[in-house]
Order: structure tokens, then sequence, then C-alpha cells
């Protein structure tokens, strides 16, 4: 090997551990950081008992009746006092189109940008 050859290894080696030198376990956050408040967890996908028929209609009568009405068609009372279209959950054509954990996970959860509350 001649004289060239060796440099040139030689500022090769040196330009790869220089690249390998980094500060990222010396950063520090700067004046007036707050950090990002954690994302909430969600609750669980599936019901901890099997669902009851008549518990289930109390439930929607109480809770969900004012805004679906009484057959899910989204013309329930204080449906016309909301900024967005009730979803007609009643009809066939839109209620299959979810799965029983995406219901689930709506009812106990609700839809805030849709203005349904858990």
């Amino acid at each position: 090997m001649n004289l060239r050859h060796i440099i040139l290894l030689t500022l090769g080696t040196i330009f790869l551990a220089a690249c390998n030198m980094t500060l990222a376990a010396d950063v520090t956050p700067p004046p007036g950081y707050v950090p990002p408040t954690p994302m909430p967890t969600l609750g669980p996908l599936f019901p901890n008992q099997a669902p009851d028929v008549e518990n289930g209609k109390d439930i929607y009568t109480e809770k969900c009746a004012a805004c679906h009405g009484q057959a899910g068609l989204g013309d329930g009372e204080q449906s016309k006092d909301l900024p967005v279209s009730v979803i007609p959950i009643g009809l066939p054509e839109f209620s299959r189109d979810a799965t029983p954990a995406q219901w689930y996970a709506t009812v106990t959860q609700g839809n805030l940008e849709r203005f349904m509350p858990p």
C-alpha cells in the first residue's frame, strides 16, 4: 500500500468515527417546555357480561332516544338542536357497517366530535 491509500483510509476512518458521535444523551428541554399530555387509554373492547335486551332498552330510552329517537332514525326531540346531523342508527344500511366491537366502543366511549357523550 502506498502512502496515499493509508492517508485516505485514515481520513475515512476518522470521518466515520466522527459521524458516530452524538449528543443525544445530553438533551435538555428548553426553558418553559411543557410535556404533552398523555392520550387517554381506551376501555375494553367487549362488555364483561352478556348483553341484556331489557336493560339495553332502558339505557337507550334514558340516554339515547332524546337524540336518536325511539326508532333510532335520528329524529329525537333534541336532534334539531345539534350542529351536526344525528346518525340514523336504526337503519339497517347504517347499522350493518359496524362490528359489535365498534358499536360497544362508540356506546361506552362516545363520539365527542359528533356531540355524542359516552
